[in-house]
């Protein structure tokens, strides 16, 4: 068993906390587009991203509640789904090359969905792809809580089958305009003490797990944990992005 825990995680539970299961899925898409992206010398992150394979887990949005499916990502900050008005979900030929839609959002079901930029959501992953649409504010029913006026991305071009929930610092959003992540709300709206989080796998050949927000389990573990400071400013890559958005530290 083993504890993977991001920085800013302390060595003591704390008294608020959210949990939600998550399950390790492998998607091999077509034999031609993976040949021909794995060319390109891309990383292995950037090969899963491409693959759809992760740890995913599910959380509803809206009122009534919509569930939906995510990918979990610790390397981008912005959380997203599919509308159901996305092309790769309207598309037989998109899926078959991309995978299929399984879940998406339909904003017009939600009596508590407000548009907040029509056209303003485009985010670029390692890999390449783009995805893009509208950003909107929702109830987001995650565990035993409900977010209120969470901010997430409406995907309208699509090319992943599901969306993705990103755990990065808030810095690290896609726009301009700053707000508050899920992590920062869970604190905000008093259900977690602190914005921390932590995964729990069974066995690294196991199938599911626990993401625990605002805590950890000191029943997973043996021994004493490591803590870690996040670097203080800007760490600059090898192509000279900044990395003042990622869970950087100095080993």
């Amino acid at each position: 068993m083993q504890w993977a825990y991001l920085l800013g995680l302390v060595a003591a539970a704390t008294a608020g906390h959210v949990s939600i299961p998550f399950s390790r899925q492998d998607y091999s898409a077509s034999a031609a587009l993976v040949k021909r992206q794995a060319s390109k010398d891309i990383t292995l992150e950037a090969l899963n991203n491409l693959t759809g394979g992760g740890y995913y887990s599910e959380f509803s949005i809206g009122t009534p509640p919509q569930k939906v499916s995510f990918l979990l990502d610790t390397g981008s900050s912005d959380t997203w789904v599919n509308s159901v008005d996305a092309d790769i979900c309207n598309n037989q030929q998109l899926q078959a090359t991309l995978g299929t839609c399984l879940t998406t959002f339909n904003q017009s079901n939600s009596s508590t969905y407000q548009l907040v930029s029509s056209d303003g959501f485009d985010i670029k992953y390692l890999d390449n792809t783009e995805i893009s649409g509208d950003y909107f504010n929702d109830t987001v029913h995650l565990g035993s809580v409900s977010i209120k006026n969470q901010q997430l991305g409406l995907a309208l071009q699509s090319v992943r089958p599901t969306g993705i929930m990103g755990l990065g610092l808030s810095a690290n959003v896609a726009t301009r305009e700053k707000y508050k992540t899920i992590v920062d709300n869970l604190v905000d709206q008093g259900f977690i003490d602190r914005a921390a989080f932590s995964l729990y796998l069974n066995d690294l050949e196991s199938d599911s797990g626990t993401v625990l927000f605002g805590a950890i389990d000191q029943k997973k573990f043996i021994g004493n944990l490591s803590v870690l400071p996040l670097r203080p400013r800007q760490l600059a890559t090898r192509s000279h992005h900044s990395m003042s958005g990622y869970w950087a530290l100095t080993c």
